[in-house]
């Protein structure tokens, strides 16, 4: 921050980011999956308020899946889990002269889980399907089913390569607030004209999604696609 001539203020962002991956073949028709990721991001400013925050954020996942054939029809089941953690560190610096608000330390940390079944189906060449549900777990907010369903239907084809797709899709959703958007400090714009802070009263949000689209590649240099969702 510039106030006609020097600086007189910084903020300065540093981010650490790591992920690793990994896959388990069990057998012909099974296999194992995990992902593990972490990131912290530290957040130091002096501008407008002084602060340091720390937002670090864990998150474990792991999911078996397994091929059957019945008669027909192919299947693809898979059980997983989603684990993950929220942390959060505030040390607060002084605040400018005539701003009434009171620096503070904070140390908050949030746990979330994830469990959910998946069924991917293919009855025919031209009608596929997946059915799923979730079970989400929260530490501090309460815990939601999150059904959701998808139908693909090709009506018509040129070729093996060229052809009408109908996509159909159905589901449940919730967003948590994130700690940040909780526990953020008030920082003063203008001067102290107004704040911009984060609010403890933040609640999840549910809804349910729809979406349908019209895929179609009629020439080989051609793709199109129309979706509408709700």
């Amino acid at each position: 921050a510039i106030d006609d001539g020097p600086i007189t203020s910084r903020r300065e962002t540093q981010r650490w980011l790591m992920s690793q991956d990994a896959v388990l073949a069990v057998g012909a028709a099974s296999s194992l999956h995990s992902s593990l990721t972490h990131s912290t991001e530290i957040l130091d400013t002096d501008v407008g308020r002084s602060f340091r925050l720390d937002d670090s954020f864990t998150r474990l996942q792991l999911r078996g899946e397994h091929f059957l054939e019945l008669g027909d029809t192919t299947h693809i089941v898979s059980l997983g889990a989603d684990l993950s953690t929220f942390g959060i560190e505030l040390e607060e610096g002084p605040v400018q002269a005539g701003i009434d608000v009171d620096p503070g330390e904070l140390e908050e940390r949030i746990y979330r889980g994830g469990f959910y079944g998946v069924i991917e189906s293919e009855f025919a060449t031209w009608l596929s399907s997946e059915i799923g549900i979730r079970r989400e777990e929260h530490s501090r907010f309460f815990s939601s089913w999150l059904p959701q369903a998808a139908v693909l239907v090709t009506p018509f084809r040129w070729d093996d390569e060229r052809s009408i797709k109908l996509r159909f899709s159905a589901g449940r959703a919730i967003r948590y607030p994130a700690l940040r958007e909780l526990y953020q400090p008030p920082a003063p714009q203008q001067g102290g004209g107004y704040f911009l802070a984060g609010s403890r009263d933040l609640s999840p949000e549910k809804v349910w999604a729809l979406r349908a689209s019209v895929e179609m590649n009629p020439v080989r240099w051609l793709s199109t696609t129309v979706t509408g969702f709700y």
